[in-house]
Protein backbone atom coordinates (compact mmCIF):
# COMPACT_ATOMS: atom_id res chain seq x y z
CA UNK A 1 0.00 0.00 0.00
CA UNK A 2 1.63 2.94 -1.09
CA UNK A 3 0.22 7.02 -0.15
CA UNK A 4 0.46 9.97 -2.61
CA UNK A 5 -1.56 12.84 -4.39
CA UNK A 6 -2.79 13.76 -7.72
CA UNK A 7 -3.22 17.18 -8.77
CA UNK A 8 -5.78 18.06 -11.71
CA UNK A 9 -6.37 21.31 -13.63
CA UNK A 10 -9.33 23.06 -13.82
CA UNK A 11 -9.05 22.76 -17.34
CA UNK A 12 -9.49 18.62 -17.28
CA UNK A 13 -13.38 19.29 -16.71
CA UNK A 14 -14.53 19.30 -12.97
CA UNK A 15 -16.27 16.02 -14.05
CA UNK A 16 -12.84 14.27 -13.84
CA UNK A 17 -12.97 15.49 -10.41
CA UNK A 18 -16.29 13.92 -9.66
CA UNK A 19 -14.46 10.59 -11.14
CA UNK A 20 -11.56 11.04 -8.68
CA UNK A 21 -14.06 11.36 -5.68
CA UNK A 22 -15.50 8.31 -6.55
CA UNK A 23 -12.47 6.53 -6.49
CA UNK A 24 -12.15 7.12 -3.04
CA UNK A 25 -9.32 10.33 -3.45
CA UNK A 26 -9.59 13.13 -0.41
CA UNK A 27 -10.13 15.83 -2.79
CA UNK A 28 -7.93 19.29 -1.38
CA UNK A 29 -8.61 22.77 -3.53
CA UNK A 30 -5.59 24.78 -3.16
CA UNK A 31 -5.99 28.81 -3.83
CA UNK A 32 -4.34 29.60 -6.99
CA UNK A 33 -4.18 33.00 -8.49
CA UNK A 34 -5.91 34.39 -5.46
CA UNK A 35 -8.78 32.13 -5.13
CA UNK A 36 -9.32 30.38 -1.63
CA UNK A 37 -8.77 26.66 -1.69
CA UNK A 38 -11.88 24.60 -1.41
CA UNK A 39 -12.13 21.50 0.97
CA UNK A 40 -14.47 18.74 -0.64
CA UNK A 41 -15.45 16.03 1.43
CA UNK A 42 -15.06 12.33 0.12
CA UNK A 43 -17.58 10.64 -2.52
CA UNK A 44 -20.59 13.19 -1.79
CA UNK A 45 -22.84 14.57 -3.53
CA UNK A 46 -22.66 17.72 -1.92
CA UNK A 47 -18.71 17.64 -2.85
CA UNK A 48 -19.48 17.26 -6.23
CA UNK A 49 -21.71 20.26 -6.28
CA UNK A 50 -19.73 22.60 -4.86
CA UNK A 51 -16.80 21.72 -6.92
CA UNK A 52 -19.12 22.44 -10.08
CA UNK A 53 -20.10 25.99 -8.17
CA UNK A 54 -16.47 26.76 -8.62
CA UNK A 55 -15.11 29.33 -10.84
CA UNK A 56 -12.08 30.93 -12.40
CA UNK A 57 -8.91 28.89 -13.24
CA UNK A 58 -7.85 26.77 -10.27
CA UNK A 59 -5.76 23.46 -9.53
CA UNK A 60 -7.45 20.86 -7.14
CA UNK A 61 -4.79 18.65 -5.49
CA UNK A 62 -6.27 15.00 -4.84
CA UNK A 63 -4.85 13.22 -1.68
CA UNK A 64 -4.59 9.60 -1.80
CA UNK A 65 -4.17 7.04 1.21
CA UNK A 66 -3.30 3.99 -0.66
CA UNK A 67 -3.22 2.13 -3.73
CA UNK A 68 -3.04 -2.09 -4.56
CA UNK A 69 -0.23 -3.13 -7.06
CA UNK A 70 -1.49 -6.68 -8.94
CA UNK A 71 2.26 -8.09 -10.01
CA UNK A 72 1.25 -11.26 -11.84
CA UNK A 73 5.35 -11.90 -13.94
CA UNK A 74 7.65 -14.57 -12.31
CA UNK A 75 11.32 -12.88 -11.98
CA UNK A 76 13.83 -14.38 -15.07
CA UNK A 77 16.77 -16.55 -14.17
CA UNK A 78 19.52 -15.23 -13.38
CA UNK A 79 23.41 -16.01 -14.42
CA UNK A 80 24.62 -18.35 -11.95
CA UNK A 81 28.48 -19.38 -11.57
CA UNK A 82 30.60 -22.16 -9.56
CA UNK A 83 34.14 -23.19 -10.00
CA UNK A 84 35.11 -25.41 -12.65
CA UNK A 85 36.37 -28.14 -10.49
CA UNK A 86 38.74 -28.17 -7.08
CA UNK A 87 39.58 -30.75 -4.36
CA UNK A 88 36.99 -30.90 -1.73
CA UNK A 89 34.10 -28.48 -0.42
CA UNK A 90 32.10 -26.68 0.23
CA UNK A 91 31.21 -24.71 -2.91
CA UNK A 92 30.53 -21.22 -3.54
CA UNK A 93 27.70 -20.33 -6.49
CA UNK A 94 27.50 -16.63 -6.87
CA UNK A 95 24.44 -15.05 -9.33
CA UNK A 96 24.19 -11.63 -10.72
CA UNK A 97 21.40 -9.80 -13.10
CA UNK A 98 18.59 -11.03 -10.97
CA UNK A 99 15.42 -8.98 -12.10
CA UNK A 100 11.81 -8.88 -11.30
CA UNK A 101 10.06 -7.36 -14.63
CA UNK A 102 6.44 -7.41 -12.25
CA UNK A 103 7.54 -5.06 -10.16
CA UNK A 104 6.92 -6.10 -6.74
CA UNK A 105 10.43 -6.66 -5.84
CA UNK A 106 12.69 -9.37 -5.22
CA UNK A 107 12.72 -11.40 -2.04
CA UNK A 108 14.46 -14.55 -2.06
CA UNK A 109 16.30 -16.39 -3.94
CA UNK A 110 17.06 -20.87 -3.51
CA UNK A 111 19.44 -22.93 -4.72
CA UNK A 112 18.83 -25.63 -6.64
CA UNK A 113 21.14 -28.99 -7.75
CA UNK A 114 21.45 -31.80 -9.42
CA UNK A 115 24.64 -34.92 -8.91
CA UNK A 116 25.96 -35.77 -12.00
CA UNK A 117 24.01 -34.67 -15.64
CA UNK A 118 22.08 -38.25 -14.69
CA UNK A 119 21.23 -36.86 -11.44
CA UNK A 120 17.86 -34.98 -10.48
CA UNK A 121 17.20 -31.56 -9.59
CA UNK A 122 16.04 -30.82 -5.54
CA UNK A 123 16.16 -27.86 -3.91
CA UNK A 124 18.84 -27.46 -1.38
CA UNK A 125 16.74 -24.97 1.16
CA UNK A 126 19.22 -23.08 1.27
CA UNK A 127 18.30 -19.20 0.46
CA UNK A 128 19.55 -15.48 0.12
CA UNK A 129 17.29 -13.03 1.34
CA UNK A 130 17.49 -9.78 -0.84
CA UNK A 131 17.92 -6.40 0.78
CA UNK A 132 17.40 -2.97 -1.01
CA UNK A 133 17.78 -3.21 -5.36
CA UNK A 134 20.32 -6.35 -5.04
CA UNK A 135 20.75 -7.82 -8.18
CA UNK A 136 23.13 -10.37 -7.01
CA UNK A 137 24.76 -12.34 -4.15
CA UNK A 138 26.40 -15.98 -3.52
CA UNK A 139 24.99 -18.91 -1.91
CA UNK A 140 27.36 -22.09 -0.35
CA UNK A 141 26.97 -25.52 -0.68
CA UNK A 142 28.35 -27.32 2.55
CA UNK A 143 27.53 -31.11 1.52
CA UNK A 144 30.16 -31.49 -1.32
CA UNK A 145 32.12 -34.77 -1.75
CA UNK A 146 33.79 -36.13 -4.89
CA UNK A 147 31.83 -36.07 -7.61
CA UNK A 148 30.17 -33.70 -10.17
CA UNK A 149 27.11 -30.59 -9.29
CA UNK A 150 25.12 -28.77 -11.55
CA UNK A 151 23.45 -25.44 -9.83
CA UNK A 152 20.74 -23.22 -10.52
CA UNK A 153 19.61 -19.99 -8.43
CA UNK A 154 15.25 -19.48 -8.40
CA UNK A 155 14.03 -16.40 -7.27
CA UNK A 156 10.86 -15.68 -5.64
CA UNK A 157 9.94 -12.08 -5.66
CA UNK A 158 7.36 -10.01 -3.32
CA UNK A 159 3.97 -11.46 -5.33
CA UNK A 160 4.69 -15.09 -4.53
CA UNK A 161 5.77 -15.22 -8.45
CA UNK A 162 8.67 -18.18 -9.09
CA UNK A 163 11.05 -18.49 -12.06
CA UNK A 164 10.74 -21.71 -13.63
CA UNK A 165 12.22 -25.01 -11.81
CA UNK A 166 15.65 -26.07 -13.88
CA UNK A 167 15.78 -28.91 -16.17
CA UNK A 168 18.97 -30.50 -17.90
CA UNK A 169 22.59 -29.26 -17.26
CA UNK A 170 23.53 -25.51 -16.21
CA UNK A 171 26.38 -23.87 -16.41
CA UNK A 172 27.20 -23.57 -12.88
CA UNK A 173 28.94 -27.04 -13.02
CA UNK A 174 31.17 -27.89 -10.33
CA UNK A 175 33.57 -31.50 -10.19
CA UNK A 176 34.97 -32.11 -6.38
CA UNK A 177 37.79 -34.16 -7.70
CA UNK A 178 40.28 -35.59 -4.90
CA UNK A 179 42.19 -38.07 -7.44
CA UNK A 180 46.08 -37.15 -7.54
CA UNK A 181 47.13 -37.13 -11.26
CA UNK A 182 50.27 -39.80 -12.41
CA UNK A 183 53.63 -39.15 -13.43
CA UNK A 184 55.84 -41.55 -15.43
CA UNK A 185 59.04 -41.02 -16.69
CA UNK A 186 60.28 -41.45 -20.09
CA UNK A 187 63.43 -43.63 -19.88
CA UNK A 188 64.64 -44.74 -16.45
CA UNK A 189 64.60 -42.90 -13.43
CA UNK A 190 68.76 -43.41 -13.48
CA UNK A 191 70.26 -41.60 -16.66
CA UNK A 192 74.03 -41.40 -17.73
CA UNK A 193 76.00 -38.66 -19.60
CA UNK A 194 79.63 -38.01 -20.15
CA UNK A 195 81.34 -35.32 -18.90
CA UNK A 196 81.24 -32.49 -22.02
CA UNK A 197 78.43 -33.84 -23.74
CA UNK A 198 74.84 -32.51 -23.63
CA UNK A 199 72.33 -33.91 -21.76
CA UNK A 200 68.85 -33.99 -23.47
CA UNK A 201 66.08 -34.94 -20.70
CA UNK A 202 63.83 -37.79 -22.01
CA UNK A 203 60.85 -36.07 -19.84
CA UNK A 204 57.34 -37.46 -18.01
CA UNK A 205 53.96 -37.80 -18.58
CA UNK A 206 51.27 -36.95 -16.35
CA UNK A 207 47.46 -38.27 -16.74
CA UNK A 208 44.71 -37.28 -14.40
CA UNK A 209 41.61 -39.40 -13.94
CA UNK A 210 39.46 -36.30 -14.82
CA UNK A 211 41.19 -34.21 -17.23
CA UNK A 212 43.50 -36.61 -18.85
CA UNK A 213 47.07 -35.87 -20.36
CA UNK A 214 48.52 -32.85 -18.42
CA UNK A 215 52.03 -33.51 -19.30
CA UNK A 216 52.24 -30.23 -20.74
CA UNK A 217 51.83 -28.81 -17.34
CA UNK A 218 54.73 -31.22 -15.61
CA UNK A 219 57.07 -28.45 -13.92
CA UNK A 220 60.78 -29.99 -13.41
CA UNK A 221 63.02 -28.74 -10.93
CA UNK A 222 67.05 -29.16 -10.80
CA UNK A 223 69.75 -28.83 -13.03
CA UNK A 224 72.07 -30.85 -14.77
CA UNK A 225 75.82 -29.50 -15.48
CA UNK A 226 77.34 -31.54 -17.93
CA UNK A 227 80.53 -30.04 -17.48
CA UNK A 228 81.38 -31.18 -14.16
CA UNK A 229 81.16 -34.87 -13.04
CA UNK A 230 78.59 -35.38 -10.36
CA UNK A 231 74.97 -36.64 -9.59
CA UNK A 232 72.23 -34.53 -10.18
CA UNK A 233 68.69 -34.79 -9.31
CA UNK A 234 65.69 -33.79 -10.87
CA UNK A 235 61.88 -34.07 -9.95
CA UNK A 236 59.03 -33.84 -11.62
CA UNK A 237 56.07 -32.42 -10.32
CA UNK A 238 52.06 -31.65 -11.80
CA UNK A 239 48.85 -30.70 -10.04
CA UNK A 240 45.68 -31.34 -12.08
CA UNK A 241 42.97 -27.72 -12.27
CA UNK A 242 41.05 -29.20 -8.99
CA UNK A 243 44.52 -28.63 -6.94
CA UNK A 244 45.87 -32.30 -6.33
CA UNK A 245 48.91 -32.84 -6.18
CA UNK A 246 51.20 -36.00 -8.23
CA UNK A 247 53.02 -37.68 -6.22
CA UNK A 248 56.90 -36.67 -7.10
CA UNK A 249 59.07 -38.73 -9.40
CA UNK A 250 62.90 -38.34 -9.07
CA UNK A 251 65.47 -39.03 -11.87
CA UNK A 252 69.22 -38.66 -11.32
CA UNK A 253 71.54 -37.97 -13.93
CA UNK A 254 74.96 -38.77 -13.46
CA UNK A 255 77.69 -37.24 -15.19
CA UNK A 256 80.76 -38.66 -15.44
CA UNK A 257 84.00 -39.03 -16.87
CA UNK A 258 84.41 -40.66 -20.63
CA UNK A 259 86.27 -43.57 -19.56
CA UNK A 260 83.89 -44.29 -17.05
CA UNK A 261 80.99 -45.51 -19.73
CA UNK A 262 81.09 -48.03 -22.50
CA UNK A 263 79.40 -49.01 -25.67
CA UNK A 264 77.66 -52.18 -26.57
CA UNK A 265 77.70 -52.94 -29.42
CA UNK A 266 74.95 -55.98 -31.28
CA UNK A 267 75.11 -57.80 -34.19
CA UNK A 268 71.56 -58.64 -35.05
CA UNK A 269 70.91 -61.93 -36.83
CA UNK A 270 69.20 -62.36 -39.76
CA UNK A 271 65.87 -63.64 -38.33
CA UNK A 272 64.45 -62.16 -35.12
CA UNK A 273 66.35 -59.17 -33.23
CA UNK A 274 67.94 -59.06 -30.08
CA UNK A 275 66.94 -56.53 -27.46
CA UNK A 276 68.90 -54.76 -24.74
CA UNK A 277 67.06 -53.91 -21.40
CA UNK A 278 67.79 -51.53 -19.89
CA UNK A 279 68.56 -49.46 -23.48
CA UNK A 280 71.90 -47.36 -23.55
CA UNK A 281 71.92 -43.85 -22.68
CA UNK A 282 70.23 -41.67 -25.62
CA UNK A 283 72.79 -38.58 -25.21
CA UNK A 284 75.78 -41.01 -25.84
CA UNK A 285 74.21 -44.90 -26.72
CA UNK A 286 76.45 -45.53 -24.06
CA UNK A 287 76.19 -47.49 -20.67
CA UNK A 288 77.89 -46.35 -17.02
CA UNK A 289 80.51 -48.78 -15.98
CA UNK A 290 78.93 -51.18 -14.21
CA UNK A 291 75.38 -51.65 -15.54
CA UNK A 292 74.01 -55.21 -15.91
CA UNK A 293 72.24 -55.35 -19.38
CA UNK A 294 69.71 -58.51 -19.55
CA UNK A 295 69.26 -59.28 -23.76
CA UNK A 296 66.35 -61.05 -24.84
CA UNK A 297 66.29 -62.29 -28.65
CA UNK A 298 62.73 -62.82 -29.87
CA UNK A 299 62.16 -65.19 -32.65
CA UNK A 300 60.11 -64.75 -35.81
CA UNK A 301 59.78 -68.46 -36.80
CA UNK A 302 61.24 -71.90 -35.51
CA UNK A 303 64.19 -71.06 -34.29
CA UNK A 304 66.25 -69.86 -30.98
CA UNK A 305 69.37 -69.09 -29.95
CA UNK A 306 71.67 -71.76 -29.26
CA UNK A 307 75.37 -70.08 -28.28
CA UNK A 308 75.58 -66.48 -27.40
CA UNK A 309 78.67 -64.52 -28.06
CA UNK A 310 80.20 -62.04 -25.27
CA UNK A 311 76.78 -62.52 -22.93
CA UNK A 312 76.27 -65.00 -19.89
CA UNK A 313 73.22 -67.65 -21.28
CA UNK A 314 70.36 -68.06 -19.15
CA UNK A 315 70.14 -71.70 -17.83
CA UNK A 316 66.03 -71.42 -18.01
CA UNK A 317 65.95 -69.62 -21.43
CA UNK A 318 68.04 -70.17 -24.00
CA UNK A 319 66.67 -67.15 -25.46
CA UNK A 320 67.80 -65.08 -22.91
CA UNK A 321 71.33 -63.60 -21.72
CA UNK A 322 72.74 -61.08 -19.88
CA UNK A 323 76.12 -58.69 -19.62
CA UNK A 324 77.91 -56.56 -17.57
CA UNK A 325 78.96 -53.21 -19.17
CA UNK A 326 82.93 -53.13 -17.52
CA UNK A 327 83.93 -52.33 -20.77
CA UNK A 328 83.00 -51.91 -24.61
CA UNK A 329 81.02 -55.44 -25.70
CA UNK A 330 80.42 -57.11 -28.22
CA UNK A 331 77.27 -59.38 -28.54
CA UNK A 332 76.51 -61.57 -31.50
CA UNK A 333 74.10 -64.91 -31.30
CA UNK A 334 73.79 -68.43 -33.13
CA UNK A 335 70.61 -69.23 -34.00
CA UNK A 336 69.20 -73.14 -34.09
CA UNK A 337 66.32 -74.96 -34.15
CA UNK A 338 63.80 -74.09 -31.96
CA UNK A 339 62.80 -76.16 -28.51
CA UNK A 340 60.46 -76.33 -25.67
CA UNK A 341 60.62 -78.19 -22.65
CA UNK A 342 58.83 -80.78 -20.92
CA UNK A 343 58.66 -80.35 -17.01
CA UNK A 344 58.07 -83.76 -14.82
CA UNK A 345 57.10 -83.71 -11.79
CA UNK A 346 56.53 -88.01 -10.47
CA UNK A 347 56.38 -89.96 -7.08
CA UNK A 348 58.08 -91.45 -6.23
CA UNK A 349 61.39 -90.15 -7.10
CA UNK A 350 62.79 -93.86 -8.03
CA UNK A 351 60.46 -93.74 -10.43
CA UNK A 352 61.37 -93.72 -13.97
CA UNK A 353 59.78 -92.27 -17.38
CA UNK A 354 60.42 -91.74 -21.52
CA UNK A 355 59.40 -88.62 -22.96
CA UNK A 356 59.11 -88.67 -27.06
CA UNK A 357 59.08 -85.45 -28.54
CA UNK A 358 58.03 -83.91 -31.93
CA UNK A 359 60.95 -85.51 -33.82
CA UNK A 360 60.79 -88.61 -32.41
CA UNK A 361 63.51 -88.69 -30.01
CA UNK A 362 63.71 -90.29 -27.04
CA UNK A 363 64.24 -88.61 -23.55
CA UNK A 364 64.73 -90.72 -20.33
CA UNK A 365 64.73 -89.30 -16.57
CA UNK A 366 64.14 -90.62 -12.98
CA UNK A 367 62.29 -88.38 -10.75
CA UNK A 368 61.55 -84.42 -11.27
CA UNK A 369 63.36 -83.38 -13.80
CA UNK A 370 63.23 -80.57 -16.78
CA UNK A 371 64.27 -81.68 -20.37
CA UNK A 372 64.66 -79.67 -24.04
CA UNK A 373 62.31 -80.92 -26.81
CA UNK A 374 61.72 -80.34 -30.12
CA UNK A 375 58.72 -78.69 -30.75
CA UNK A 376 55.54 -80.63 -31.58
CA UNK A 377 53.68 -83.29 -29.97
CA UNK A 378 54.89 -84.93 -27.05
CA UNK A 379 54.30 -87.46 -24.73
CA UNK A 380 55.61 -89.26 -21.78
CA UNK A 381 55.29 -93.00 -20.41
CA UNK A 382 55.75 -93.78 -17.12
CA UNK A 383 57.57 -97.05 -16.42
CA UNK A 384 56.86 -99.81 -14.33
CA UNK A 385 58.14 -99.79 -10.69
CA UNK A 386 57.85 -103.11 -8.45
CA UNK A 387 55.08 -102.65 -5.73
CA UNK A 388 53.38 -99.89 -7.49
CA UNK A 389 50.84 -99.24 -10.55
CA UNK A 390 52.27 -96.57 -12.99
CA UNK A 391 50.06 -93.65 -13.64
CA UNK A 392 48.59 -93.76 -17.30
CA UNK A 393 50.75 -91.94 -20.32
CA UNK A 394 50.03 -88.12 -21.54
CA UNK A 395 50.26 -86.49 -24.37
CA UNK A 396 50.82 -82.28 -25.60
CA UNK A 397 51.73 -80.23 -27.97
CA UNK A 398 54.73 -77.83 -27.18
CA UNK A 399 55.90 -74.52 -28.76
CA UNK A 400 58.82 -72.60 -29.13
CA UNK A 401 59.95 -71.27 -25.56
CA UNK A 402 57.29 -73.24 -23.65
CA UNK A 403 56.89 -75.34 -21.21
CA UNK A 404 54.74 -78.16 -20.74
CA UNK A 405 53.91 -80.06 -17.51
CA UNK A 406 53.65 -83.79 -17.07
CA UNK A 407 52.63 -84.98 -12.98
CA UNK A 408 52.61 -88.72 -12.19
CA UNK A 409 51.69 -90.41 -8.98
CA UNK A 410 52.64 -94.41 -8.74
CA UNK A 411 50.18 -95.78 -6.56
CA UNK A 412 50.89 -98.67 -4.24
CA UNK A 413 49.00 -102.12 -4.06
CA UNK A 414 45.64 -101.46 -4.78
CA UNK A 415 45.20 -97.55 -3.79
CA UNK A 416 42.85 -95.55 -6.59
CA UNK A 417 43.92 -91.74 -8.08
CA UNK A 418 42.43 -89.31 -9.97
CA UNK A 419 43.84 -86.84 -11.87
CA UNK A 420 43.60 -83.57 -13.30
CA UNK A 421 45.71 -82.64 -16.02
CA UNK A 422 48.61 -79.76 -15.37
CA UNK A 423 48.77 -78.82 -18.77
CA UNK A 424 45.50 -77.02 -19.74
CA UNK A 425 46.10 -74.06 -22.00
CA UNK A 426 43.49 -71.42 -23.13
CA UNK A 427 42.82 -67.81 -23.90
CA UNK A 428 39.84 -65.32 -22.56
CA UNK A 429 36.72 -66.49 -23.65
CA UNK A 430 37.80 -70.37 -24.57
CA UNK A 431 35.66 -73.50 -23.41
CA UNK A 432 38.55 -76.02 -22.08
CA UNK A 433 38.07 -79.40 -21.44
CA UNK A 434 39.48 -80.26 -17.85
CA UNK A 435 38.75 -84.29 -18.19
CA UNK A 436 39.08 -85.98 -14.59
CA UNK A 437 40.74 -89.55 -15.02
CA UNK A 438 41.56 -92.68 -12.55
CA UNK A 439 44.38 -94.34 -12.85
CA UNK A 440 42.75 -97.76 -12.43
CA UNK A 441 39.03 -98.49 -12.51
CA UNK A 442 38.66 -102.32 -11.53
CA UNK A 443 35.27 -102.75 -9.30
CA UNK A 444 34.37 -99.04 -9.49
CA UNK A 445 30.74 -98.36 -9.19
CA UNK A 446 30.73 -94.94 -8.08
CA UNK A 447 32.56 -91.78 -7.43
CA UNK A 448 32.30 -88.15 -6.09
CA UNK A 449 35.24 -85.51 -6.09
CA UNK A 450 35.08 -81.70 -5.60
CA UNK A 451 37.00 -79.47 -7.96
CA UNK A 452 37.95 -76.06 -6.63
CA UNK A 453 39.31 -72.95 -9.18
CA UNK A 454 40.11 -69.25 -9.13
CA UNK A 455 36.54 -67.73 -10.04
CA UNK A 456 38.23 -64.71 -10.37
CA UNK A 457 39.71 -66.57 -14.17
CA UNK A 458 37.53 -68.88 -14.75
CA UNK A 459 33.67 -70.58 -14.63
CA UNK A 460 32.20 -73.92 -15.00
CA UNK A 461 30.42 -73.96 -18.47
CA UNK A 462 28.93 -77.21 -18.24
CA UNK A 463 30.46 -81.28 -16.63
CA UNK A 464 29.79 -84.46 -19.28
CA UNK A 465 30.20 -87.82 -18.72
CA UNK A 466 33.82 -89.52 -19.18
CA UNK A 467 34.77 -92.42 -22.01
CA UNK A 468 35.10 -94.90 -18.83
CA UNK A 469 31.61 -93.86 -17.69
CA UNK A 470 29.48 -93.17 -20.59
CA UNK A 471 27.53 -95.91 -19.92
CA UNK A 472 25.92 -93.81 -16.35
CA UNK A 473 24.57 -91.06 -17.80
CA UNK A 474 25.49 -87.67 -17.13
CA UNK A 475 27.03 -87.12 -13.91
CA UNK A 476 25.15 -84.73 -11.23
CA UNK A 477 26.99 -81.36 -10.55
CA UNK A 478 26.89 -78.72 -8.45
CA UNK A 479 29.16 -75.29 -9.40
CA UNK A 480 29.63 -73.16 -6.48
CA UNK A 481 31.67 -70.04 -6.00
CA UNK A 482 35.05 -71.62 -6.84
CA UNK A 483 34.57 -75.25 -7.05
CA UNK A 484 31.81 -77.87 -8.70
CA UNK A 485 31.16 -80.83 -6.89
CA UNK A 486 30.70 -84.18 -9.36
CA UNK A 487 29.46 -87.06 -9.04
CA UNK A 488 28.34 -90.31 -10.66
CA UNK A 489 27.44 -94.01 -10.10
CA UNK A 490 26.46 -96.88 -12.69
CA UNK A 491 27.49 -100.52 -12.84
CA UNK A 492 31.02 -101.70 -12.30
CA UNK A 493 33.91 -100.23 -14.31
CA UNK A 494 36.69 -102.60 -15.52
CA UNK A 495 39.58 -100.45 -16.38
CA UNK A 496 40.79 -96.68 -15.85
CA UNK A 497 39.91 -93.76 -18.38
CA UNK A 498 38.23 -90.50 -17.92
CA UNK A 499 35.21 -90.11 -15.43
CA UNK A 500 34.06 -87.36 -16.33
CA UNK A 501 35.42 -83.78 -18.14
CA UNK A 502 34.10 -80.34 -16.63
CA UNK A 503 34.34 -77.89 -18.89
CA UNK A 504 35.68 -74.36 -17.71
CA UNK A 505 34.93 -70.97 -19.73
CA UNK A 506 37.91 -68.34 -18.89
CA UNK A 507 36.35 -65.07 -18.36
CA UNK A 508 37.00 -61.92 -21.12
CA UNK A 509 38.38 -59.79 -18.02
CA UNK A 510 41.12 -61.85 -17.49
CA UNK A 511 44.96 -60.40 -18.51
CA UNK A 512 47.27 -62.57 -20.28
CA UNK A 513 49.42 -64.90 -17.90
CA UNK A 514 48.07 -65.89 -15.87
CA UNK A 515 46.56 -69.56 -14.53
CA UNK A 516 44.82 -71.04 -11.54
CA UNK A 517 45.42 -74.69 -9.78
CA UNK A 518 42.61 -77.35 -10.07
CA UNK A 519 42.87 -78.61 -6.59
CA UNK A 520 40.90 -81.92 -5.30
CA UNK A 521 38.34 -81.93 -2.12
CA UNK A 522 36.12 -84.39 -0.84
CA UNK A 523 37.41 -87.66 -3.25
CA UNK A 524 35.41 -90.50 -2.43
CA UNK A 525 34.94 -93.93 -4.53
CA UNK A 526 32.65 -97.20 -4.01
CA UNK A 527 33.33 -100.57 -5.64
CA UNK A 528 31.44 -103.52 -5.82
CA UNK A 529 32.35 -104.53 -2.45
CA UNK A 530 31.59 -101.08 -0.68
CA UNK A 531 33.58 -98.03 0.13
CA UNK A 532 37.10 -97.03 -0.59
CA UNK A 533 39.60 -96.58 2.08
CA UNK A 534 42.73 -96.11 0.13
CA UNK A 535 42.19 -92.96 -2.65
CA UNK A 536 43.93 -89.63 -3.41
CA UNK A 537 44.08 -87.30 -5.83
CA UNK A 538 47.06 -85.02 -8.09
CA UNK A 539 46.05 -81.68 -8.72
CA UNK A 540 45.63 -79.89 -12.37
CA UNK A 541 46.49 -76.73 -13.71
CA UNK A 542 45.27 -74.10 -16.08
CA UNK A 543 46.90 -71.60 -17.48
CA UNK A 544 45.93 -68.68 -19.25
CA UNK A 545 47.84 -67.72 -22.41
Amino acid sequence: MVGGRIVISRHFGLWGVAAAALFGWAIQASAQDGIDALSVPQSTQESLASAKSLAGDMTITLDYASKTAFDLTAPTTPTASSPASQNAGPIEVTFSNAADTGGSGLEVATLWMKPGSAGSWADTGLVYNFEGEETGGAITYEGAGEGDYYFLVRLRDKAGNESPTPEGDTEAHTVIDTSKPVIALNGSNVLMTEQGSPFNDPGATATDQQEGDISDQIVVTGTVDTNIAGSYPLAYNVSDSAGNAAIEVQRTVTVVEPTQAFGLDIEQPDSGAIVANPAPNTANSRYLAGTVVTLAYAGTGEQQVSIWNGAQPDPSDPNRASVVMDGPKLISVVLGEATGKVRVDVTPDSATWTVTDGAGATHNGTGDSTVNVATGNVSIEFNPLDGYTAPNGQSDSVSAGMTVDFAGLYLEGNAFNLTAPRSLRGQPGDVIECPVSIDKGDGVTGYNFTLGFDDALVEIDRVEAGGATSGWGAPSSSPASGSVAVSGSGSALGSGGVLASVFFRVKDTVDSSSATELTFGGVSLTTSDGAVDNVSASDGKLSIE
